[in-house]
């Protein structure tokens, strides 16, 4: 099996999405399988370093002036909302000069199968079509609102804007129909596959794509530090630290755990409102149960 994996990004730095096709690539590489893997340029430095036996195997899109523009407009929108209009657009510029890429290596190395992971939207529109080489897309899991409790969370115009792209996404799909050809369609719910362009043609599979890789997190209770305290319940949480993960509510909700039971929090994360979220951890006088610790200070 040959594959050639496209994303915008492969990164164990730009969120969540990006790590799936650098965990996929790096997976097929540990397995001996041929893997290709084609992303944008602004993770050069960071995959090169990863994958110093495999750098050939990597092919980047330029970073051009256009993709700086639309990133530095991006950033005046709420995160939601720059999603999908700038960065909606970014992605499609980069998938039109990585359409041609793909072709090439589709041609040269003869691949079995072209993987698009990312976006995990299921209404983003593709351009991976006719690239002489099966694509499946996904796992997808996508679709979702914010839940009637947060409405005060939400933004009425980023609301609007969302259900107007929505509401378009059929008419983007057809103008670039990469889910309606593609070989197979991975989603991880049945929300997501109600929520796919109508008209596709592929296999649509459930992946339940979210777990624990055991190979990699195996809890060693002899190597655990004596002062631990084992009467002590302990809580994690891993993410990023902007405003849509809530982490705020999360710290409010353990306030009143914490003021009852023997408990401790650590937040594995870092983002924009990190200062803000210690902040509110002291005014919570939570400073001794949780610990706020960036990527880089943590081993895997």
């Amino acid at each position: 099996m040959r594959v050639l994996i496209v994303a915008e990004h492969a990164s164990a730095q730009f969120g969540g999405e990006a790590f799936l096709p650098l965990n996929y690539f790096r997976l097929l590489r540990e397995r001996q399988i041929d893997a290709w893997l084609v992303v944008h340029q602004r993770t050069q430095a960071e995959l090169k370093s990863l994958f110093p036996d495999d750098s050939d195997r990597i092919q980047f899109v330029e970073d051009t002036w256009l993709h700086r523009v639309l990133w530095n407009v991006g950033k005046i929108f709420p995160q939601r909302l720059a999603v999908m209009t700038t960065g909606l657009i970014s992605h499609l510029y980069t998938q039109i000069i990585q359409r041609n890429i793909v072709r090439q290596i589709v041609q040269s190395n003869n691949i079995d199968v072209v993987h698009e992971p990312i976006p995990v939207s299921p209404k983003f529109p593709s351009l991976m079509f006719d690239v002489e080489a099966p694509v499946v897309i996904g796992p997808m899991n996508g679709d979702m609102s914010y839940p009637p409790g947060f409405a005060a969370r939400q933004n009425w115009f980023v609301d609007l804007v969302l259900s107007v792209g929505r509401n378009l996404s059929e008419f983007g799909n057809r103008l670039m129909p990469g889910k309606l050809k593609a070989k197979v369609l991975l989603v991880a719910n049945e929300r997501t596959k109600q929520a796919l362009p109508q008209g596709s043609q592929g296999t649509v599979l459930k992946l339940v794509e979210n777990g624990v890789d055991l190979s990699v997190w195996q809890r060693n209770r002899q190597a655990q530090s004596p002062a631990v305290n084992q009467a002590q319940t302990r809580f994690v949480f891993i993410g990023r630290l902007v405003d849509w993960k809530a982490v705020d509510l999360l710290l409010e909700a353990f306030s009143a755990v914490a003021a009852k039971s023997n408990v401790c929090l650590e937040i594995i994360g870092d983002g924009e409102l990190r200062q803000q979220l210690e902040a509110l951890t002291a005014l919570l006088g939570l400073s001794e149960q949780v610990t706020i610790s960036g990527w880089h200070s943590q081993e895997q």
